[in-house]
C-alpha cells in the first residue's frame, strides 16, 4: 500500500512541514508505518480550535450521538486531558464497537497525537512492528484562521465481515471522506460552541475572532436543529 498524502492548504509553516515530511520518510522504511493526510482549513483561532480538541468531555471531531468516551484518568475542566490520559471510544452505528488511545504527545496550541491501543470496530487501522497505529493533529494559523492537518499512520487496515474485502480501499476511502467533509463538519460544531468565523486583516498576515453574546444565543437554539448532522458524521478513529 502506498502512502496517500493531502497537501494542506494555504501556506505552511517550516515546523508543520518539517514534521509531515519526517512522517513520510519514516514511512517508506522498511516495517514502518504507513497512513495518509488530509487537511482542510477553519475559519477559526488556532488557540481556540486546539483548547475544542482537547475538550475533556466533548472534543472536536469525535462529538456524536453514536459515540460514548470515557477517559482514565478522568478528565474535566478542572483537570485537563493531558499525556498519558487513555481514552476509550465507543461507537453504535455505524462502526459498531471501540477504540481504546493514549495521548503520547501534546505541544500546545499546536498539535497532539493519540496511539492506539486496543480496536474492536468495523474498521481497525492495524499498526506495524515500527508502532501501533496513531493519529497526529497538526494546526497552524493561517490569514484565513487555521490549516487542520489529520495525520493517520499504520500499517494496515482491517475490515470485519463480508465488507473485508473493501480493506485495500478504506484508506483511500476515508481520506477522500475526511477531506471532502471534515471542514465543513468541524467549522459547523465550532459555531454551535459559539465560536464566530475569524475576521481577515487588510494585510492578510494575521486574522483575530469576535465571540458575541448574540451568536452563542442562536446557536444555542440551533443547536437542537443541527444536532445528527455534518458535525455528529466526521469521526476521529484512533
Amino acid at each position: 500500500m502506498q502512502k496517500i498524502r493531502i497537501s494542506c492548504l494555504g501556506s505552511s509553516s517550516p515546523e508543520t512541514a518539517e514534521l509531515l515530511e519526517q512522517q513520510k520518510g519514516q514511512s517508506d522504511k522498511p516495517g514502518a508505518a504507513r497512513g495518509f493526510t488530509a487537511s482542510f482549513v477553519l475559519p477559526f483561532r488556532r488557540e481556540d480550535v486546539f483548547a475544542q480538541i482537547m475538550h475533556a468531555e466533548q472534543p472536536l471531531g469525535l462529538t456524536s450521538p453514536n459515540v460514548s468516551l470515557s477517559m482514565t484518568p478522568p478528565a474535566s475542566a478542572d483537570k485537563p486531558v493531558a499525556v498519558g490520559c487513555v481514552r476509550k471510544a465507543e461507537f453504535s452505528a455505524p462502526f459498531k464497537g471501540f477504540t481504546v488511545s493514549e495521548l503520547v504527545t501534546v505541544e500546545p496550541d499546536k498539535s497532539v497525537t493519540w496511539k492506539q491501543l486496543e480496536s474492536d470496530t468495523l474498521v481497525n487501522l492495524v499498526g506495524s512492528d515500527a508502532g501501533a497505529a496513531q493519529v497526529s493533529i497538526l494546526l497552524e494559523s493561517v490569514a484565513s484562521g487555521t490549516s487542520v492537518s489529520l495525520a493517520y499512520e499504520f500499517q494496515s487496515v482491517k475490515v470485519r465481515g463480508p465488507l473485508c474485502v473493501l480493506s485495500p480501499l478504506v484508506p483511500w476511502m476515508l481520506r477522500s471522506y475526511l477531506q471532502r467533509n471534515a471542514g465543513a463538519a468541524w467549522s459547523a460544531e465550532m459555531r454551535r460552541r459559539g465560536f464566530v468565523p475569524v475576521r481577515t486583516l487588510q494585510d492578510g498576515s494575521n486574522a483575530k475572532a469576535i465571540r458575541s453574546e448574540a451568536q452563542k444565543l442562536k446557536d444555542k437554539e440551533e443547536e437542537e436543529r443541527i444536532k445528527g448532522k455534518a458535525s455528529s458524521k466526521v469521526q476521529i478513529m484512533v
